[in-house]
């Protein structure tokens, strides 16, 4: 029989980086960790039996890889390592790979026919999904009340479930017995529709079949998981192929674990600029690599193309907005469209001079002085506007610019009189200016000789200064002001008195990837009807801002007509002026993670902050979505 049968060699690497999974004992296997790439997945056969339904299954919910900033070869799915094979039907495509372009209508023929290999495995995929056509499913001959009761039952979880994430509680308790007096917010609900509603009464708890009463704690988690993925695919479904802007910020839970909270930016349909949570990631450490991978996870998790990455906005770790080697370079070297960055730096200067000042209401005073001086409550209210006006916005940097000039110039003395006053009033010495500094516990001889009004001066008030000018420039860098300017040609206010296309055109040179030299002179022949057109239009001329200009464009059908303008008004929308919503991202991490609701695992946690803080899409989410995903999930016992 030998001289009739091919025998397949199977040896590769993978054997022994698989060597975990034995043919009889059961391995679990984090799903969200598998390889997207076709080229870095481990056959199925290398994975324990027990598990291969579930990594099959995973891989048809992530849907087709699209792999990015990648050389394709002339073989086909080449694995990593020599003699490796992909299952897919036929030695060709799962074993040296396809390599004859020369006849590109084998890829057709491999697709046709009925009973092709191609077409098996795509029913064997379709039959998988499908919870009804499982065996055991079959098996168990249940009646079609048991089917409407299971989803009576399931639909009652869900809507608990519902309550609970819009509300931002914890579903369990310590003691969840029959016996016990607070058995977790879930059981609690679940309890209280049992007692109001006789249709729900007669399948929970008692009434369910002990093995599928839907109330353990990995149930829950599973519901929840399918709820934060419907939620985050009517996000991705939103965005479409339009361009985005990422918002990424830093921080600490209540764990004390490093977490990633990303944000994307962008234009609906409909023409407004959103902004929506996509997760939170928990990062080992902050270096520019680690952050750069769980990035590049995300957006392929997620199924996001770099290519349509519009701008990038970055807080907390200096890494993450470093000029040279920060992640926010690697990115614009994968993407040659993002010609624009706005750093939002996070520095906590006060505690240190206070430290050195050893005085923490003057100083707390002074630094008052110095905010209020550098900026009126009105500047800070219109700089913390989303949708500001970008002409006023550079405004309120040249005065705010010319302010701190000022009071680094002719504000000492006045400062120094306000505070003596508040020395006085409050009973505290104040050291006389021309005698030498000391400070406590050094010797002099050890620390330079200078008196106290040049400590004070320059040393505290001129380096406060500096660092404030530094924070104001290092947001508005030479290049980005100069970004801003040219967008704000697209201005409506005024009747579009800020109109010039020779900007408009030079603003488009600036995106490569975006504008060909045919685009260029499409634009070109656009914006001469365009703002004729408009100025003729009088429902144009009382417009205030990009978003009410974007949206008035799509109402009137203009959006097609003036596709190339259009697309430059997608970009300043998705222009990254502030991240207060990662920062409100982080708010709703302290009351979903608290104190007492403490222990929640990286992906439980994700999944209820999706739900929480994306609240108006989570309402957009049918209970059939959630039941049709959380079969789809694992193999469960479903009449």
């Amino acid at each position: 029989m030998g001289k009739y049968l091919t025998k397949r060699k199977f040896t590769d690497s993978s054997e022994t980086s698989n060597a975990d999974f034995s043919k009889h004992s059961h391995v679990k296997i984090n799903l969200e960790d598998l390889p997207s790439n076709p080229g870095k997945r481990n056959r199925i056969l290398d994975y324990d039996p027990n598990v291969r339904d579930e990594v099959r299954r995973a891989y048809l919910l992530k849907g087709p890889c699209q792999p990015k900033s990648h050389e394709f070869p002339y073989i086909l799915f080449e694995k990593n390592h020599e003699d490796s094979m992909l299952l897919g039907g036929g030695e060709t495509f799962v074993g040296v790979g396809f390599q004859n372009w020369a006849h590109k209508e084998k890829l057709t023929s491999h697709i046709e026919g009925f009973n092709s290999a191609h077409n098996q495995a795509w029913a064997k995929c379709k039959d998988l999904m499908n919870n009804k056509q499982r065996v055991d499913v079959a098996f168990a001959k249940h009646s079609t009340q048991s089917a409407i009761d299971y989803d009576i039952l399931l639909d009652a979880s869900i809507d608990c479930i519902r309550f609970l994430l819009r509300q931002g509680l914890a579903f369990r308790g310590h003691d969840e017995s029959e016996i016990s007096n607070n058995i977790g917010n879930f059981i609690e609900l679940l309890q209280f529709l049992d007692d109001h509603n006789q249709s729900i009464e007669v399948v929970t708890f008692n009434n369910a079949p002990s093995n599928l009463k839907l109330t353990s704690p990995d149930i829950q988690k599973d519901i929840v998981h399918a709820v934060a993925i419907e939620t985050t695919k009517i996000i991705i479904s939103d965005i479409g192929e339009s361009f985005f802007s990422l918002l990424v910020d830093e921080s600490r839970n209540i764990s004390i674990k490093e977490q990633m909270s990303v944000v994307l930016r962008y234009v609906d349909m409909e023409g407004h600029a959103i902004e929506r949570f996509l997760g939170i990631e928990h990062v080992p450490n902050t270096t520019t690599i680690t952050l750069k991978e769980t990035l590049d996870n995300l957006f392929s998790r997620h199924r996001l193309s770099i290519s349509s990455l519009g701008g990038q906005g970055y807080d907390g770790a200096s890494n993450m907005k470093g000029e040279l080697g920060g992640i926010k370079t690697l990115i614009l070297n994968e993407n040659a469209s993002s010609c624009k960055r706005l750093d939002h730096l996070r520095k906590q200067q006060a505690s240190k001079v206070i430290k050195a000042l050893g005085l923490g209401e003057i100083i707390s005073d002074v630094l008052e002085i110095i905010a209020e001086d550098g900026a009126t409550p009105e500047q800070k209210c219109q700089a913390d506007m989303k949708d500001q006006d970008i002409v006023n916005a550079m405004n309120l940097v040249r005065i705010c610019n010319m302010q701190l000039q000022n009071l680094r110039d002719i504000g000492w003395d006045s400062m120094l009189i306000e505070t003596t006053l508040f020395c006085e009033k409050h009973e505290i010495d104040v050291c006389n200016m021309d005698a030498m500094f000391l400070l406590p516990g050094r010797l002099k001889r050890k620390y330079p000789k200078m008196t106290n009004l040049h400590y004070y001066r320059v040393e505290l008030f001129y380096d406060v200064i500096d660092l404030q000018w530094m924070e104001l420039e290092s947001h508005f860098s030479e290049n980005g002001t100069k970004l801003l300017l040219l967008m704000a040609c697209l201005n409506p206010n005024n009747s579009f008195a800020a109109f010039d296309k020779n900007k408009l055109i030079q603003l488009a040179r600036l995106y490569l990837n975006d504008f060909s030299d045919i685009d260029l002179e499409r634009l070109d022949d656009q914006l001469e009807t365009y703002i004729i057109n408009i100025l003729n239009s009088s429902e144009f001329l009382i417009l205030n801002g990009f978003g009410d200009l974007a949206q008035k464009m799509v109402e009137t059908k203009r959006d097609k007509v003036n596709s190339m303008v259009y697309l430059l008004i997608q970009l300043a929308l998705t222009l990254l002026v502030s991240t207060t919503t990662v920062e409100r991202s982080f708010s709703a991490m302290k009351i979903v993670k608290n104190r007492i609701h403490n222990k929640m695992g990286d992906q439980w946690m994700n999944d209820n902050l999706v739900t929480y803080i994306e609240k108006e899409v989570f309402a957009d989410v049918a209970n059939q979505d959630i039941s049709n995903m959380f079969d789809k999930m694992k193999t469960r016992r479903r009449p």
